[in-house]
């Protein structure tokens, strides 16, 4: 008979610090906190070494100031506000596991995964962490949860001997089709590169970010139109007009694409086709690694764009974006507004 463990712990915001830290050491520095820390430092340092010398050659002495206050301050409340963002207060979990595969469970709902999910196991003094084979994923178990070092020792092995055997789940599911169930939505989610780029655009941290910029950029250009050069073939608003708007235009969009691109990357490999079943009761997830069934606490805010539902939780990672396309019938469409407003938040301000 195959063993199986159960657990039971309460998450807290420490140990989702102490993953996204072990994740981040295996990421850059292969695994050393030495490299790693010597890595993002030498980072920080050249960043900061081509921002000094590109404003100090293209803007005056009287103005330098400013503009170094401006860029730190944009630098302090990207920081602040991403900060503010993973907050997480602290939620019970119940896992258990076997050689099948994990079954976690909690208060918004249970769901399972086999081991051909996960893609790499990574172990800290405090804590496992199991990460999807994108690596956008992770499931984190402290090892205070296990009762014992055998415990611990049984699942280290069982973990490392899986993921060696376990082949990538089948991409292909069932497709549920049109919603008959009143009340009730299904559709199959297979996200593409628009749906990231709807994302990025939707969500506050890219505006900022973005808009800072080109609005740093603005406010320097408008220097150099207002003191034009003594024998200047152009004019400062020729110059401004001509030259200096296309780019900031340019400047916006490149930045947009620039997040896009980045999200859509970091967010999509690995990433499966999903099936989804809405009610105002739950939402029920089936996928080819796993499936479960979760209450809408999961979440607590949404905002519809013109091109897709995202739905997020306030001080969490935790997000998931409905694109309007993979909705059968506008009745559909309408009929998830409504599970949405009945249990959600809506919300504009996204800044995931």
């Amino acid at each position: 008979m195959s063993r199986k463990i159960r657990l039971s712990f309460v998450y807290t915001d420490e140990d989702r610090r102490a993953a996204s830290s072990l994740v981040l050491r295996h990421q850059v520095g292969g695994g050393s906190k030495v490299a790693t820390t010597v890595i993002l430092l030498l980072t920080l340092v050249g960043i900061l070494v081509v921002l000094y010398l590109r404003i100090r050659r293209e803007v005056s002495a009287a103005y330098r100031p400013l503009v170094f206050l401006a860029a730190f301050g944009l630098g302090g409340l990207a920081w602040m506000l991403g900060r503010r963002a993973r907050r997480l207060p602290p939620k019970e979990m119940n896992l258990e596991v076997s050689e099948d595969g994990l079954t976690v469970g909690g208060e918004t709902g249970e769901g399972t995964a086999s081991w051909g999910v996960f893609g790499k196991l990574m172990e800290s003094d405090d804590l496992f962490v199991l990460a999807n084979r994108a690596g956008t994923s992770l499931l984190a178990i402290p090892k205070r949860a296990f009762p014992d070092d055998e415990s611990q020792q049984w699942f280290r092995s069982l973990a490392m001997d899986r993921l060696d055997l376990a082949e990538p789940p089948m991409t292909e599911v069932s497709t549920w089709g049109m919603s008959t169930e009143a009340g009730r939505v299904n559709l199959r989610i297979d996200l593409a590169f628009r749906d990231y780029l709807d994302l990025t655009i939707a969500s506050w941290s890219t505006r900022i970010i973005v808009g800072g910029l080109t609005g740093l950029m603005a406010g320097t250009l408008l220097h150099a139109a207002s003191r034009p050069a003594p024998n200047a073939v152009h004019s400062g608003a020729t110059i401004l007009l001509v030259f200096g708007l296309p780019f900031l235009l340019f400047l916006a969009v490149f930045g947009v694409m620039l997040a896009a691109v980045h999200n859509w990357l970091t967010r999509s490999r690995g990433v499966e086709p999903q099936e989804l079943s809405l009610s105002a009761e739950s939402i029920d997830v089936r996928g080819a690694g796993g499936g479960g069934q979760f209450s809408w606490s999961v979440f607590d805010r949404f905002k519809e764009t013109p091109r897709s539902f995202i739905l997020w939780k306030r001080g969490a990672s935790d997000w998931m974006i409905l694109p309007k396309r993979a909705f059968a019938t506008e009745a559909d469409k309408s009929t998830c507004r409504e599970i949405l407003a009945g249990n959600l938040q809506e919300s504009p301000w996204y800044f995931g």
